[in-house]
């Protein structure tokens, strides 16, 4: 009826004389304006949209390219449009909508395939993530209700259903990670002081546990609120992310997602830190393949770093679910040549050769598992003989091919008190590597070291690694250390991972650990040895619960 009306108009205005077009300014909605030539770009001129009464009102944004009371970057892209509404289609078949976020709650009809529902809420619960809004059923008769999120029915990506109210009653994340774990990072104000780097945007954005729309939302940042920047990360020309915190919830906002400006960053950012803020917590743990997921998963509040071998991926993406910032660490002990420590023809045959083969298979097995987006550190060698010049051109040439490739790598992978001093100082032409590139934006290759002697061992056994640094000099301080094997008290007092734990001892020595590595910063992490059992080696499985 209201288009009937529209057309009139415009047909007695046309008698008249007067140029005029009908527009469709909204679904359902339509306007009557003066035609205007499409020779160039024009101003549309203010209209005034009726409310549909099934939709959540869309708050005004300011128009796209003017950013209150903020001073664009110069390479901020003008803004977007805005989609003024969230919506999900019904695939190829028909999708019931129930009263109630419940698949035994009643149904009030089915939408038909291919047809849209607009999005007013989503609510996530033990059945999954629901959605709540309007669609319409093969008569084009609106339903109201919730439909359950399936392949059959997909939410859009959009801009739009960023701002669309989130609530979450399976797993509510007030924080970005645990209050109780230690960040090395300060706290980010929650209200811009002059000279601050500031995030500004017109229109509600989503904060999400992670730089990326990959991450979990943990809350929303209204309209035209103004905050200021902790980190910035990545910042490329398609994905950039800030670093906030607004009424007690910290996470990310996108600066530019995809490509796509959403808001713009001003005020002095040149002194923001552009990785992502890190934990200062050393603890982590190993984990084989028949580590218990749920028992490591009550783990992760306690911990910074975690290591999976085979068969257990999985703890990689749960990691980072729970928490970005936990660094992951990933081994393939059994590639597609068998299980491998070392090259076969280590330390034999031409170096460069070796690795370019070495590397090329393990990048295959390390993308086959699906660990590339989830793990921040590989170790591509375990406990291989010292090898001389032979071994430094090899690792230099490591490097070279995973900084061409974007893979962060943790060498040496030395066995427990080896190699001798002199000897570890001769791959300073690897570390030269290190620090001339970053292997990923805010992120260097690092060290691996094992070690199976307690803290009583002395300097010669357990603080070894503080000898390398005397031999390497100060120049490298900045090439980071994991102990990605660390042995653990038994029950008969010794510390080198094989019997049954002492999970008393095991407590104490994590906590002794703890406090000396938060004390050496060029220590990042070391990973208790080890999680799950079936083999000779210890599982530290009984003694988890003691983490918390």
């Amino acid at each position: 009826m209201r288009r009937l009306l529209a057309l009139s108009a415009a047909l007695l205005l046309a008698l008249a004389g007067c140029a005029f077009e009908v527009v469709e300014v909204a679904p359902g909605h339509h306007v009557v304006r003066p035609w205007q030539p499409t020779a160039g770009p024009t101003e549309p001129p203010t209209v005034t949209l009726t409310p549909t009464p099934s939709a959540t009102p869309t708050p005004s944004a300011t128009p796209p390219g003017a950013l209150p009371t903020a001073t664009p970057e110069t390479d901020i892209t003008p803004q977007p449009t805005i989609e003024r509404f969230c919506e999900a289609q019904v695939q190829g078949s028909f999708h019931v909508v129930r009263t109630d976020r419940s698949t035994s709650a009643q149904a009030v009809g089915s939408m038909a395939p291919s047809t849209w529902m607009r999005v007013e809420q989503i609510v996530r619960n033990a059945q999954g993530e629901w959605l709540y809004g309007v669609g319409e059923n093969s008569n084009g008769a609106a339903l109201t209700g919730w439909a359950l999120v399936t392949p059959n029915l997909v939410l859009q990506d959009s801009q739009a259903c960023w701002a669309v109210p989130y609530e979450d009653e399976v797993d509510p994340l007030p924080t970005i990670a645990p209050t109780a774990t230690p960040q090395t990072v300060t706290p980010v104000p929650t209200k811009p002081q002059p000279g601050d780097c500031v995030y500004s945007h017109v229109f509600a954005m989503t904060i999400r546990s992670g730089p990326g729309t990959n991450y979990s939302r943990v809350g929303t940042l209204p309209a035209n609120v103004s905050v200021p920047v902790g980190h910035i990360y990545p910042d490329t020309a398609g994905e950039r992310w800030a670093y906030i915190t607004h009424q007690g919830v910290t996470g990310w906002v996108a600066v530019r997602a995809g490509g796509v400006s959403y808001g713009a960053l001003s005020g002095d950012c040149a002194g923001i830190p552009r990785h992502q803020p890190r934990l200062n917590n050393p603890r982590g743990l190993h984990l084989i393949y028949s580590a218990n997921k749920q028992v490591v998963q009550s783990a992760l509040p306690a911990l910074g770093t975690i290591k999976a071998t085979d068969g257990a991926e999985w703890a990689l993406p749960m990691a980072k679910e729970h928490d970005p910032r936990i660094v992951t660490v990933y081994r393939a002990i059994y590639t597609s040549w068998g299980r491998m420590d070392c090259p076969p023809d280590w330390g034999q045959g031409d170096p460069i050769a070796a690795a370019d083969r070495w590397y090329d298979m393990l990048l295959g097995v390390w993308t086959s598992r699906g660990t590339r987006e989830v793990t921040d550190l590989y170790e591509y060698r375990n406990e291989c003989l010292w090898a001389g010049d032979w071994e430094v051109t090899f690792d230099r040439r490591m490097v070279e091919r995973a900084n061409a490739s974007g893979v962060c790598l943790l060498l040496f992978s030395d066995g427990p008190g080896n190699p001798q001093i002199h000897e570890f100082a001769k791959r300073k032409p690897v570390l030269d590597l290190v620090l001339a590139q970053e292997c990923q934006p805010g992120r260097r290759h690092a060290i691996a070291l094992h070690n199976y002697y307690g803290r009583e061992s002395g300097v010669w056994l357990f603080g070894r690694w503080r000898l390398f640094r005397e031999a390497l000099g100060p120049k490298y301080d900045a090439v980071q250390i994991y102990f990605t094997e660390q042995g653990m008290p038994d029950v008969t007092g010794k510390v080198d991972g094989r019997d049954a734990p002492d999970c008393a001892a095991v407590r104490a020595e994590m906590a002794a650990l703890d406090a000396t590595f938060r004390a050496a910063p060029e220590v990042r992490g070391y990973h208790a040895y080890s999680v799950g059992h079936g083999t000779e080696w210890m599982d530290i499985t009984p003694c988890l619960a003691l983490l918390s």
